[in-house]
Parts: structure tokens; C-alpha cells; sequence
């Protein structure tokens, strides 16, 4: 599960920060979790319990499946 978070936060800051090659100028608009890589970002401190963002961005949990997975949901910058 750690390599699982290392890889989201990598892609994610690839993201926010513009350096991903393979995709467009894009920002973030939403994020989801599984609810067990919720539990992990929790327990490993990289967001709190009570809190609906990550880094400022908007998460949503995906309470119907069982994956340890997260998604990110892009738009394309103009």
C-alpha cells in the first residue's frame, strides 16, 4: 500500500506542479478513494480524519467498490 500512495503522490505533484509530459495543461478537479487507501492516507498522516481535501483539492470516497485504487479527474487548461 506504501508504494501505492508514493505512486499517487508522485503523480499527483506531476499533476499540480505541470511536469507530467504525457498530458496536457490540466489542474486537478476531483479526487477518489477507495475507502481503504483512505484509511492508509489517513493512518500514514497525509490528510485528517475529518477533512475532505487533500492539498486543498476536493476528494470524494467511492464507498461501492472494494479496490485499494484512487482516481483523478482532470480538465484540460485553455
Amino acid at each position: 500500500m506504501k508504494e501505492q500512495i508514493m505512486l499517487f503522490i508522485k503523480y499527483f505533484l506531476s499533476i499540480k506542479e505541470g511536469t507530467n509530459k504525457d498530458i496536457k495543461a490540466s489542474k486537478i478537479k476531483e479526487i477518489t478513494f477507495s475507502p481503504k487507501f483512505h484509511q492508509e492516507l489517513i493512518k500514514q498522516q497525509y490528510i485528517k480524519k475529518d477533512n475532505n481535501t487533500f492539498r486543498e483539492y476536493p476528494f470524494t470516497i467511492d464507498s461501492e467498490e472494494g479496490a485499494d485504487y484512487w482516481g483523478m479527474y482532470l480538465e484540460e487548461l485553455k
